[in-house]
């Protein structure tokens, strides 16, 4: 199952899907049901905001006249730029002034967007009861801890896992 990452940077969040990492030995670390409970209805409103967010952003790209895939090429093209990597030789390929112009455009709005999300994301966490740090920490043991995996994955899968704001 995926489920949202997050990495606190610089007193911000980020947010990233990402299969569970490999199983690590770890001394277990036991949490409540209320937690376990809080932290799989948090997960799923931070998945709710985060489809939002990928649909807001799509429409933003899509509003400077670029598609997804013309985006994330323009992307490589600026990492490739930015690296020193032999560009691409194709000149086809090469974004032209107005496709760079909707390029920044659309950037700057999904930067927007993300400053939007990392705010509602975290408060949504807190509305479960939980505060973000100890979401992470549970994030953690569960991608650490199978049976901790399944426990979750149980939880979420649940029509009533619902949790007193």
């Amino acid at each position: 199952m995926l489920v949202a990452i997050w990495v606190g940077i610089c007193g911000g969040l980020v947010i990233a899907q990402t299969p569970p990492a490999e199983p690590v030995e770890t001394p277990p670390v036991t949490y409540s049901q209320q937690e376990l409970k809080q932290f799989a209805l948090a997960v799923n409103r931070v998945n709710e905001i985060e489809q939002n967010a990928n649909k807001r952003s799509l429409r933003a790209i899509e509003e400077e006249n670029l598609n997804l895939d013309r985006f994330n090429e323009i992307v490589e093209f600026q990492q490739q730029q930015a690296s020193g990597e032999t560009l691409v030789s194709d000149s086809t390929m090469l974004p032209t002034e107005e496709e760079l112009a909707a390029f920044t455009k659309a950037g700057e709005q999904i930067n927007q967007i993300r400053t939007e999300v990392t705010s509602q994301i975290v408060r949504a966490i807190r509305r479960t009861g939980l505060e973000p740090e100890k979401f992470q920490e549970i994030l953690l043991a569960y991608q650490q801890s199978p049976e901790l995996q399944k426990q979750i994955d149980k939880m979420m899968g649940q029509e009533n896992t619902t949790v007193a704001p």
